[in-house]
């Protein structure tokens, strides 16, 4: 770096002794509001995590690994290394779980979200009622509450040690620009993954912590020189890590170079390199050996990666597929940024390309940072140098370990970069500074900005129940269907209002929006699900959803009796749409415990078998034929082409193909009339008359400027002399019997008998 030679005040001098700890206030206080917007389970794999600690708290011991573990709560968190458990377990067991018991209710629709991240929908992985014990109810914290909530208490712990050791370790490879130091440890502090994985139980942030202190001690361990008692302390923290998380293990590649880099610089013997080697390893095995060697023996799995191998969403399983190298990579920076609840709580892409262009701009500086150096006469490798390269490979080991990772289960995670933590911070402000003093300012104020507003725009939103609508948003709805869900026709639950697409039309492979607006009239004994078919002829399905109402928010069980709330609910239409067609919009509520239907009933008690309540045009792929200047003669619909079977026989049915040029829209729905005529008389002697495509394409649905296909059915009564005839076709109106535009005459037909 350019200002490496700089001489700065002291950081502990009168004038920035007190930054440190307001960052610290800072991001206690901001992690705070996560926790306070962030309802209980709601962190990636937090019911699995406090399960891990109730276990523990219980006296069961470890939970067992493999497919045991999915016979418990735990299920895959059972192969993770335990100090986190082990810690949080204490208070835990103080304060007892079961005055009340923490209530675990499981949306059976999450991850079923539809469309953009940045909309809402079931990303609540648990279903939250109001007598619940958190914080945004009011309710007091006790029994198994508290015992989650001083769980993330002890992760927003460890984030404060985070912070401490980002800013140890920056003094430490920095030691003449101190101001790095609270730069960078204040990037961490706003980081908002941070202070939203900060604000939940999960041991990513105390391995974060952990993988912090230990590349710390290996800064001091080089910088101030190597000692016994450093490498023990360094050994210690680096086991201590190790049976946090196993993960961390990628950083014993910088840990070994920089062995390597003692001895063969000279500053060391061989002799004394291998003695800090040999207690460094001790430190290691004392602390975190005998997890691995008891993983080993019981479940032949050292690692414990084999119990997630067992999951649904490792490589190989159905539905697990292997992401592309950019898509997956892409995942994890986002992530690494802003991912909230189980990663579906995502920001808008703008936002993401604001945070790239700062860390590209970061990784600028360093290259020409890089390059000013290696440009002096004499440059010299110093301690910082090699510290530098040692994050640098600290994030390369942590990099190559979650790729390996991300080949064997679904996991583009950013937080699985947290072991590299500290090492991105410093080298992304080392970045900016090479270019500008004044650029961490900027970068890290963009990033507070983002940290500190997220859990208003972000969080909030993503948990919050429908609002019911007022008396004037009720007056606009359209007319209520007025079909009423429940057991019987005399309990009634829920009546449906309005059933609205928000698009006239969609393509295959498009998403959809549906407005499904209720009357609640009671609550259930049971939480249903709203079900939701589009269909097509002979009940062909082309996409279908299911959800508790308020997109997972505002289950049946507590309904507030008079509310009126819409929903709406997205869907992706298929690819494999089989024809262009007006497809029908059913609704129905399940009882998934029953695997049963919710009954319907009309406005006078009458059953409803049907239940189609709206309907929407879609597009079949590569359908939409346009309808050239050329072919207009001026009618607003006209027949353009058609084919006519071969032959005809009496008592058969005949295969009529026609092609319908759209000018302009029509305003309402006609009747296709066929009729075989006399050539003499003009009278007909059969006729197929009927809505086109069987009703469902109504012409008043036809787009101007298309071509409508419409393959029709011709049956021939018996009674048909045999004989040639003509056969004309035209459009008309049902109720009035009125002709609609020209009737065309389509050719000659010779019946046979």
């Amino acid at each position: 770096m350019r200002r490496a030679n700089q001489k700065l005040s002291s950081p502990y001098d009168t004038g920035s002794r007190w930054i440190l700890p307001a960052i610290i206030a800072l991001f206690v206080l901001v992690a705070g509001i996560y926790i306070w917007q962030t309802p209980h389970f709601e962190g990636p794999d937090e019911r699995q995590h406090f399960a891990y600690i109730e276990w523990l708290a219980t006296g069961k011991g470890f939970p067992p690994q493999g497919d045991a573990a999915f016979e418990t709560p735990v299920e895959q968190e059972a192969g993770q290394s335990p100090f986190y458990y082990l810690f949080a377990s204490i208070p835990a067991r103080l304060v007892g779980l079961t005055n009340p018991p923490i209530i675990y209710r499981e949306n059976p629709h999450a991850f079923s979200r539809v469309g953009p991240p940045a909309f809402p929908d079931n990303d609540n992985r648990a279903i939250h009622y109001p007598g619940d014990g958190y914080p945004g109810d009011g309710q007091p914290l006790t029994g198994g509450w508290l015992a989650l909530y001083l769980a993330r208490f002890l992760s927003l712990t460890f984030g404060v040690i985070l912070l401490i050791s980002t800013y140890g370790l920056t003094r430490e490879v920095f030691p003449e620009i101190p101001q790095l130091a609270w730069m960078t440890t204040l990037l961490v502090a706003v980081n908002p993954q941070v202070l939203f994985i900060s604000s939940v139980a999960s041991n990513d942030i105390p391995a974060a912590a952990l993988s912090g202190v230990t590349l710390w001690l290996l800064a001091i361990f080089l910088q101030r020189g190597p000692t016994n008692w450093r490498a023990a302390g360094l050994g210690l923290a680096f086991g201590l890590a190790l049976l946090t998380k196993t993960s961390v293990m990628a950083l014993a590649l910088p840990i070994a170079i920089a062995l390597g880099w003692l001895w063969l610089s000279g500053r060391q013997s061989f002799a004394n390199t291998l003695r800090y080697g040999i207690l460094i390893l001790l430190g290691v095995l004392l602390i975190a050996g005998w997890w691995f060697a008891r993983s080993w023996m019981l479940y032949d799995s050292p690692l414990g990666l084999g119990t997630h191998d067992r999951t649904s969403w490792a490589i190989g399983k159905p539905g697990a597929k292997l992401l592309t190298p950019y898509a997956r990579w892409q995942d994890v920076f986002r992530s690494f940024w802003v991912s909230f609840g189980w990663g579906t709580i995502r920001a808008r892409v703008w936002l993401y390309n604001i945070l790239f262009v700062f860390s590209a701009i970061a990784g600028l500086g360093l290259i020409m940072a890089a390059w000013r150096w290696l440009r002096r006469p004499n440059h010299t490798i110093t301690v910082t140098i090699i510290l530098l390269a040692l994050l640098t490979l600290s994030i390369i080991a942590v990099a190559f370990a979650l790729e390996l990772w991300m080949r064997r289960v679904v996991a583009s995670y950013g937080r699985l970069m947290f072991p590299a933590l500290t090492a991105i911070a410093v080298l992304m402000v080392t970045g900016w500074y090479s270019l500008h003093s004044k650029l961490p300012y900027i970068a890290t104020g963009v990033i507070a900005l983002i940290a500190l507003t997220a859990p208003f725009w972000l969080l909030k939103p993503a948990f919050a129940m429908p609002t019911p609508l007022d008396e004037a948003e009720i007056a606009e709805l359209e007319p209520a269907i007025g079909w009423r869900f429940g057991p019987s026709v005399d309990e009634p639950v829920a009546e449906l209002i309005s059933v609205r697409p928000l698009e006239e039309s969609r393509e295959a492979g498009s998403m959809m929006m549906v407005e499904v607006c209720w009357l609640v009239l009671a609550q259930s004994e049971r939480p249903y699900s709203v079900l939701i078919h589009v269909i097509g002829p002979e009940n062909q399905l082309i996409t279908n959803r299911r959800t508790y109402p308020g997109l997972g928010h505002y289950p049946t069980t507590i309904w507030q009796p008079g509310d009126v709330f819409c929903d709406t609910v997205r869907l992706i239409v298929w690819e494999n749409v089989p024809a262009t067609l007006v497809y029908k919009i059913e609704v129905a509520m399940l009882d998934l415990e029953e695997n049963m239907r919710i009954p319907i009933y009309d406005a006078l008690g009458n059953p409803v078998e049907v239940a189609f309540a709206g309907d929407i045009l879609i597009f079949a792929k590569d359908s939409q034929v346009p309808f050239t200047t050329s072919q207009e003669n001026g009618e607003a619909a006209q027949i353009v082409d058609y084919q006519l079977p071969e032959e005809w026989h009496v008592g058969k049915d005949h295969h009529l193909t026609l092609q319908w040029g759209v000018l302009s829209s029509l305003s309402q729905d006609y009747q296709v009339f066929a009729h075989l005529r006399d050539p003499e008389t003009k009278k007909n002697v059969a006729q197929a008359d009927g809505p086109p495509l069987d009703g469902w394409y109504p012409t008043s649905r036809w787009p101007a400027g298309e071509i409508i296909t419409d393959n029709r059915s011709f049956p021939l009564p018996e009674e048909t002399p045999p004989g040639t005839y003509e056969l004309y076709v035209g459009l008309y109106d049902l109720a009035s019997g009125v002709r609609f535009g020209s009737e065309y005459l389509l050719g000659s037909v010779e019946v046979q008998p």
